[in-house]
């Protein structure tokens, strides 16, 4: 039975419940609160945690003492802003210590039994660079904890278990630095079937093909993914490489081919090398490594005496091929919750600093070095690895018929730039944040045409939007992003995915791409989870067309 449902959608700062039940969702702190992109494709927007701005949970009748053999979970999507070094309780009853908390890229769910004893399982998140879907669940004397429908962590309560909180479990927020974002917050009573767990949440992040939404309407069309043929070489131990030429101090490596600390050690390291062919482009490649969290360092070296810092996914300038030393380090100041991992490297070096259209002979070049993201994925997953990242520049497109370009963006600063220069035409904002438009007849994100004059009122920093500008006239120069055409105004290393140039005026598309971009596609299912009899009725625990039964 679901008690609760919370769907953000703007621009409301009150919020009711359709489920009939005096659980709410209700505005909490001084400011007002922040909407932004959903992360699920059942709402239009999300809500951003801060310091000043959150919400509170209350009236869910779940968690409190006489309950203790009444199951019921909390469902909600979210992403985080940074792993966070201290404790960051959100959606959390601070008298009664139930809900949830994040710490060292770790999802904490606790639970307070009556005599005072906190009760912890936690999850440590793969990357903070995407969303997830986040349960805690109290079944039978068991508390669970599912990431992304898996079942991540578990712990037996004992059969004598019972809640600290006498009355209602107020889940509230109490950030002191970052934010966190927030979308479709569930909660239930009674058991909820495992279907529902695996499958439905799983789906609520899978958008429509970005490819299809956008091609079906004949732009020029760069996907702007790792799939443009790279030359790529990966290393992983226990797949393609062997432990046995490493260094290993404080470290070993598991069943499942991944790097950790020994048990009751708070560092250690592991040391090695690897020979990567001859490459043209020295300085155009990245490296990358899986496990982008708290706790791991990397560090690399030509010659194995002089080691330089690289962060995951950046780039490693002026290196040709041959033999690539690292060191790896991995360091935990709370072992029980922090549990760093190290599992391999791709090292990526292209052939070209040229991508080519996906449907056509249309070029992107750059004078400068760019990185490209390995996946091609909703907005809603929020992924930080994700189409083309400029280093200190930008990049074009080689001189076409445009009158409209589309594109996935992500800032990752909010200082002077030119999101878009076509010779006469161009948005672009200053160093004080202030929009200038020039010769554009529409700028369009998310859906939404924008009037305002300051770009902090228009984009947040690390959040992905959908953008369609539409210049006055049609263009015959170079289309330049991140930069003007002269070189000037070089924006941040921010993302820019799926871009689409047309020769005509897409403006009537805008809405529609964007909400096909965060929806679902339609789902066919045959089950056997519903059925009417004289005696009693079995349904979905969410919204299901039924289209026959028997």
């Amino acid at each position: 039975m679901k008690i609760l449902d919370a769907v953000f959608n703007q621009p409301a700062q009150t919020f009711s419940n359709p489920c009939g039940f005096n659980a709410l969702a209700i505005k909490q702190g001084t400011g007002q609160l922040e909407y932004t992109t959903p992360l699920t494709a059942v709402s239009n927007s999300s809500i951003r945690l801060t310091q000043t701005s959150s919400i509170s949970v209350k009236n869910l009748g779940v968690g409190k003492y006489s309950y203790e053999k009444e199951n019921f979970f909390i469902s909600f999507y979210a992403f985080f802003s940074d792993a966070y070094s201290t404790e960051q309780k959100f959606l959390y009853d601070l008298t009664h210590d139930i809900g949830f908390s994040v710490k060292d890229g770790n999802i904490i769910f606790s639970i307070k039994d009556s005599a005072d004893v906190i009760k912890k399982i936690y999850y440590k998140l793969p990357s903070m660079g995407e969303a997830y879907s986040i349960i805690g669940s109290y079944s039978e004397n068991r508390m669970s904890l599912y990431i992304n429908g898996e079942n991540k962590a578990s712990y037996d309560l004992g059969s004598s278990f019972k809640f600290a909180a006498e009355i209602d479990v107020d889940l509230v927020s109490t950030l002191t630095s970052g934010y966190i974002i927030l979308d479709k917050i569930e909660v239930f009573k009674g058991k909820v079937s495992s279907r529902y767990i695996s499958e439905i949440l799983e789906h609520r992040v899978l958008a429509n093909n970005i490819n299809r939404n956008i091609v079906m309407d004949n732009p020029i069309y760069f996907e702007a993914a790792r799939d443009s043929k790279p030359i790529s070489h990966a290393m992983i131990y226990g797949v393609n490489k062997d432990v046995s030429t490493a260094e290993l101090s404080n470290v070993y490596i598991t069943d499942s081919r991944e790097i950790k600390l020994i048990e009751g050690q708070t560092s250690g390291y592991l040391k090695d090398y690897y020979f990567f062919p001859p490459v043209a482009d020295p300085d155009h490649n990245q490296i990358e490594w899986l496990f982008n969290n708290s706790g791991t360092s990397f560090e690399y070296s030509f010659d194995d005496v002089t080691y330089y810092p690289a962060t995951n996914n950046s780039n490693i300038p002026g290196f040709s091929g041959g033999y690539f030393y690292y060191k790896v380090t991995l360091a935990s100041s709370d072992t029980t919750i922090n549990d760093p991992v190290f599992s391999g490297i791709s090292f990526i070096c292209y052939e070209s600093k040229t991508i080519g259209s996906d449907n056509s002979i249309g070029q992107i070049t750059t004078d400068y070095n760019f990185l490209v993201g390995k996946r091609n994925s909703s907005v809603l997953y929020y992924a930080s690895n994700k189409g083309i990242i400029p280093l200190s520049g930008g990049f074009r497109y080689n001189s076409g018929d445009v009158r409209s370009v589309e594109f996935m963006y992500r800032p990752m600063g909010l200082g002077q730039t030119s999101l878009v220069d076509c010779g006469d035409a161009r948005v672009s904002w200053s160093a004080a944040g202030n929009v200038t438009k020039s010769n554009i007849s529409s700028f369009y994100v998310n859906g939404t045409n924008q009037t305002s004059t300051t770009i902090s009122d228009v984009f947040d920093i690390g959040i992905w939007y959908h953008v369609l500008i539409t210049f006055s006239s049609n263009k015959q120069a170079d289309l330049f992003f991140n930069q003007t055409q002269t070189g000037t105004m070089l924006g941040s290393n921010s993302n820019y995915s799926n871009i689409a140039i047309y020769d005509y005026d897409a403006s009537g598309l805008a809405s529609k791409h964007f909400n096909n971009i965060v929806s679902n596609p339609y789902i066919a299912s045959s089950s056997d989870s519903i059925s009417i009899g004289s005696d009693s009725y079995n349904g979905f625990n969410v919204d299901v067309l039924v289209h026959s039964t028997q």
